[in-house]
């Protein structure tokens, strides 16, 4: 009597071709994280721009809005001054805590020639540690 004795064959793995070596995985981090430090210095970057064009909008709406009421104003009437604004641009008579914005308005008689009057509007505030400022400036005849 034989007796049979099942064999089974056990498939060969290439270890070349089975998955990641960890080399392979350590430079994929390094790529990764490199990318992810780029894009967070970005996203700053992004962030500062966005409040300095906030800021550069409201100040633009302040003069451009002093502009016009002086424009309408009675030509006798008109004369230099000034006032303050708190971050949303809401107008303040005198310097207070929340001031963000210095508004100031300059009016010149007989510039650029008599009879007329050159309006110059400038709104300043400070960001970032730099001072910044929009001047709007007209002219106008009596």
């Amino acid at each position: 009597m034989k007796l049979k004795i099942k064999t089974t064959e056990l498939k060969r793995i290439d270890h070349h071709t089975a998955g990641f070596t960890l080399i392979e995985i350590m430079v994929a981090i390094f790529i990764l994280t490199v990318a992810l430090i780029a894009m967070a210095g970005m996203t700053e970057m992004v962030i500062k721009e966005n409040a300095l064009s906030k800021s550069r909008t409201t100040a633009t709406i302040l003069a451009k809005s002093q502009l016009e009421e002086l424009k309408n104003m009675a030509y006798a009437n008109l004369a230099g001054g000034g006032d303050f604004a708190t971050a949303d641009g809401t107008i303040q008579a005198t310097l207070q805590p929340n001031t963000y914005f210095t508004r100031t308005w300059i009016v010149n008689p007989g510039v650029p020639n008599t009879g007329s009057i050159t309006i110059t509007v400038t709104v300043t505030w400070s960001l970032y540690g730099n001072n910044r400022n929009v001047t709007l400036q007209t002219i106008r005849t009596s």
